[in-house]
């Protein structure tokens, strides 16, 4: 079963932010590879999101990838230089045993309303931002390498996340996926796949939410590749959007000619209430 992650932020009357992540784990292992993590500045009405992909699976990815999302997120939000975050982090994971590097992926997501969205990765498959079906390029887009780990290059991007904009960030699980198990998929899922499943997605229901976008995407990558999951699957899908009004009567029918009248009330209330009362005294 996956794990659903989930994070929803109303920072302004006419504008809200989804935040969704889900993931699976390699079959046979005890802790997922991958890690997510979301924070809100409210002060700042910012929004941010990292996803890690650790070396290898199990514990020991685990404790790479949760490493990784816990400083780069606190890196985001003190505004560290991405490249001086990066060394930090590269030089505080632990050695693995085996392969002699520490070593883990990120994709991190940093957002303030009514400004633009700032895209850093290192290792994941390229984010893919929609608007609507289409694709959206990034309006900065450039490549820095540490002197330090100079094998280490990191894609900065700068995007315009509009109402009714998904920005999708996933881990290779998800892009590898039916890798070397299916002959119409020498090369995985890859990127295009989830890019073109995702368009079908929003075309046929283009008010999908985050959390039901992300668990469709981790939901065809499991399926992909038959006889359990080869690999930790994560996606994290960021959706912005102007909120959707519940409006709530309730109260004991005192009058039942009177429900009409409250139900016409609620219907062109302006403004949304907590509640309205449907008793008269």
């Amino acid at each position: 079963m996956a794990d659903a992650l989930q994070h929803g932020y109303a920072a302004a009357s006419d504008l809200f932010i989804e935040m969704e992540a889900a993931q699976y784990t390699k079959t046979g292992q005890g802790a997922c590879g991958d890690d997510v993590r979301f924070m809100t500045v409210e002060k700042e009405n910012r929004h941010l999101v990292a996803l890690s992909d650790g070396l290898g699976s199990g514990v020991k990815a685990n404790v790479l990838a949760t490493m990784t999302t816990s400083m780069a997120i606190k890196f985001l939000e003190s505004n560290v230089p991405m490249l001086e975050a990066v060394e930090i982090i590269m030089d505080s994971l632990p050695i693995c045993e085996v392969r002699k590097i520490g070593y883990a992926t990120f994709s991190l997501f940093d957002f303030r309303l009514g400004g633009k969205a700032r895209i850093s990765e290192m290792g994941n498959p390229g984010y893919i931002h929609l608007r609507g079906t289409e694709e959206i390029a990034p309006l900065k887009d450039e490549q820095i390498a540490s002197s330090h780990w100079p094998d280490r290059e990191v894609r900065k991007c700068e995007a315009d996340f509009r109402a009714g904009d998904r920005i999708i960030m996933c881990s290779d699980g998800v892009t590898q996926s039916g890798l070397g198990v299916r002959k119409d998929m020498k090369f995985g899922w890859r990127r295009s796949g989830v890019l073109k499943f995702a368009q079908g997605k929003i075309a046929s229901d283009p008010d999908i939410s985050a959390r039901d976008l992300s668990a469709a995407i981790a939901r065809e990558a499991l399926f992909l590749t038959p006889g359990g999951c080869k690999d930790d699957i994560s996606c994290v899908v960021c959706y912005l959007r102007h909120p959707r009004v519940m409006r709530v009567l309730t109260g004991p029918p005192f009058y039942k000619e009177h429900d009409a009248d409250y139900a016409r009330k609620a219907s062109a209330a302006e403004r949304p209430r907590t509640s309205w009362s449907a008793s008269s005294a």
